[in-house]
Order: structure tokens, then sequence, then C-alpha cells
């Protein structure tokens, strides 16, 4: 699915700009204070030295303030914020492509240097960012409203009356990864070719701040990966080097010694298993081998496999079939894959003498299946984030388990099935993660 990550800014008058600049715009701060308007910075109609000196050393501490933080959403901030002063106009918004499952959407999210701000969708079809991104140059709209031009964007801007438009492309590497717009051109001139230059010149410095960024937050993301990876080795080393170096280790001590390494040495492998599978199915390498599966009998055979662990943690688990559930169209090892993953969580995360119950129903079209646990629950701000890859929650960063692929894992295989996975949960309750499938497949299955 392609989507577009959006952040709205709007700002005052362009006066107030020296204010606004990141440290280090001493420099220009002062030559705009004293000795040029911040109009004739930004003016193509001013073609003083001084005027193209000043865009110049402006463009290089842009450069260096994009480049001085690897905070995505910090980041976003800061190229609006400039965008919109070089341009002289009331708002903007950057749009960032993502793939994701073939599709095409925009996530935008919308505010002023806030610290929680909430996504939104916008769709992809009718976006003024489309036309940009599939015909790979600028767009001008000097007025919307004479051209009867309307653009999905627009919607989500409702403090701001678009008046006039200049959109160009975010470009990396000759990809393109977005669109920057701004909107609404100060005084009563439209936008000029030096805009359209302004514009591109900064979204270049700010394609390539982005492309720097998202590097070191994958990387940051996969540091934790491989140091977790490293936990279970350790530990497989440590136990080996203890009994090879007591060559007289009696029996109990070395059965100790082995199921640890057995212990630790299944871990590793799950891990390494749930890294190549997310892998495998966001490249499009996994194919689901769907036959019709009778999910009661699945889910059965799941809960057999955890009966002995919720005894021993003295948590009742239990399964509610609300109705015969037809067989359905789906890879019964994937699915299987999924339930597990769902029964393990509502165990681990559970109370001493909790519960977890299962529930299956239908209706006409679809079958659902939910794993509800009385345990912590899960915090608001937490919610949205569970089905992130190498995403964990405070507990699991406690009890070092897994590297956070599980629930990344079994949203990829339920949305490969054309399906629906979501939580609710309530903080000292207890979580509830429901799936939902089709009946048939869009074969008909």
């Amino acid at each position: 699915m392609l989507q577009c990550r959006c952040v709205l800014v709007t700002t005052s008058l362009l006066s107030c700009y020296c204010s606004k600049l990141p440290q280090g715009y001493s420099v220009i701060a002062k030559r705009m204070n004293n000795e040029m308007s911040p109009k004739d910075i930004i003016d193509s109609s001013v073609q003083a030295p001084e005027v193209q000196v000043a865009r110049l050393e402006m463009m290089l501490e842009v450069t260096r303030a994009f480049n001085s933080t690897l905070d995505l959403n910090a980041l976003l901030q800061s190229v609006i914020e400039v965008s919109t002063q070089l341009t002289d106009t009331e708002a903007g918004a950057v749009l960032l492509l993502v793939k994701k499952n073939g599709d095409f959407y925009f996530e935008m999210t919308k505010g002023h240097k806030q610290d929680q701000v909430e996504p939104i969708v916008v769709s992809f079809a009718g976006s003024m960012a489309t036309w940009i991104v599939k015909n790979g140059e600028p767009l001008v709209i000097d007025d919307t409203q004479e051209e009867g031009h309307h653009f999905s964007e627009f919607d989500e801007l409702a403090q701001v009356e678009i008046r006039a438009v200049l959109g160009v492309p975010l470009v990396f590497k000759e990809k393109i990864i977005g669109v920057i717009e701004v909107f609404n051109k100060h005084g009563q001139t439209g936008f000029s070719g030096d805009d359209i230059h302004t514009l591109n010149t900064l979204a270049g410095q700010a394609a390539a701040a982005i492309e720097n960024t998202r590097f070191f937050e994958e990387k940051d993301r996969l540091d934790s990966v491989f140091n977790e990876l490293q936990s279970p080795m350790s530990s497989i080393i440590g136990s080996s080097q203890v009994m090879l170096a007591n060559p007289n280790i009696d029996a109990g001590d070395l059965r100790l010694g082995l199921e640890r390494i057995n212990r630790e040495a299944t871990r590793l492998a799950q891990m390494v298993s749930d890294f190549l599978d997310l892998t495998k199915i966001e490249t499009g390498r996994i194919r689901m081998n769907k036959r019709m599966v009778d999910l009661s009998v699945l889910t059965q055979e799941v809960l057999d496999l955890f009966y002995p662990r919720s005894l021993e943690k003295k948590i009742t688990l239990s399964l509610n079939i609300e109705r015969p559930v037809p067989p359905i169209p789906a890879d019964p090892h994937r699915l299987k894959q999924v339930i597990v993953n769902l029964i393990d969580n509502a165990l681990q995360f559970n109370r001493q003498s909790g519960q977890v119950e299962v529930t299956l129903s239908c209706n006409q079209v679809r079958v659902q299946l939910s794993v509800r646990d009385t345990g912590k629950g899960i915090a608001p701000k937490e919610l949205g984030l569970v089905f992130d890859k190498f995403y964990r929650g405070p507990d699991e960063t406690d009890l070092g388990q897994g590297a956070g692929l599980g629930l990344a894992i079994a949203k990829k295989v339920i949305e490969a099935h054309g399906g629906d996975i979501w939580v609710q949960s309530e903080v000292g309750i207890g979580s509830n993660f429901t799936f939902s499938l089709p009946l048939l497949d869009s074969n008909g299955m």
C-alpha cells in the first residue's frame, strides 16, 4: 500500500521568520533584519548580489538544520516552516510516500510543533500530490476557485481557505518519495518562477534529509533486533563453556545446562524465523497456500499446545464457539501462526490465575476470532503501535521476550487473506485481539 504522511503547519507573517530560525541562522537573520526585508530575500524582482548571497547562505543553513536531527517529525516540521517562509505562503504540507500492499493512500498528520498528532487517512484518488507524483513535475494553481480545482488533501486543511497552491516532488536519487505543497501566496501576486525554483531546491535538500532520517530509524530498529539475537546467543555460549570447562559435571547440572541451551536456541530460532517471515511477506516472496480450513479444529489444535503452560501459570484457557463456523479458504500454516501468536501473548502478559478466552463467531459473509485476556492492558497511546514491526511494549522490554515482530506478521498474514485485525484494551482490565476473515475469497473459493 502506498501511503503518504502529511504534516501541516500554518505560519504567521513572514516578518517573524527570524525569531523562528533554528540555531545557526544568525548570519542570515542579521542580514534579513539589518540589510533587507524578508520579502527581498525571496522576491525574484530583487536581483542585487547580496540577495543571491543571502539566499545561498540560507540554503546552506537550511541544509545544516535539516541534517541536524534524526527525528522525522521534527524534520518535517522544519521542512514545512522553511518552505512556507521562503515562498511567502500561509501554510504548507509534506506528503511522504510509503508502499504498502499495492494500494495508495495518504496518511496526513497536521499540527504545529505538536508532540502528539493523530494521522488522517486521505484518499489517494483525486489528490494534487498524486498528479505531481505521476508526472514528476511541479504544479501551480493560482486560483483554485476560478479554475474549479478541488483536491482531496484540501478537505483536511479546514483552518485554511485554499486559494492558490504550489506543489513540487521530493526526489531522492531519481526516485520520487513524496511532495511538498505550499498554500496561498501572501499579497496579490501569484507564484513566480523563482518560487518554483526555490521550492524545488529546498525539496532536494529535504528529500535527502528525510531519506537519511529514515535510514537511521530503520538502522535503530535493526540494531534492536540484533541486540535481541545476541542475548540468547550469549546464554548458549555461556552455558556450553561452563559444561566444557567442567569434565566432572554431575548429571543434574548437565541437564540444567542443556535445557538452558535448548530453550535459548529455540528462542533464537523463532526470532530469526519471524524476521525472515516478515521480510518475505513484505517483499511478496511468500504466497498463501489456501485450502478450505476448519477454523474451529485449527483453533482447538493451538489451544491443546498451550494447555500445559496455562496450567503452570494457573490461567484458565477456554474456547467459545458461538455458532458452527463453516470452512474458510486460508493457508492453515500461516493462520495457525497468527492464532499461536495471539494466545502466546495473552498468556505471557496475563496475571497469575487470570483468564484467556478464545471466541469464534460468524455471520453470512465473515468469520471472526477474538482472544481476550485479563492482563495489564495496553495504554491508549500504545494501541496504534502494537502492529508496527519491531515494536515492543514496556513489559516485553523488561522480560526480554521476542523482537517485536509477531503482531506485525499477524497483521500481514490476515491482510493477505483479505481480512482485518484490531485490538481493544483497557489498562488494568485486559486486552481483546480480534481478526475477521471472509468466508469466500476473491476467487469465490
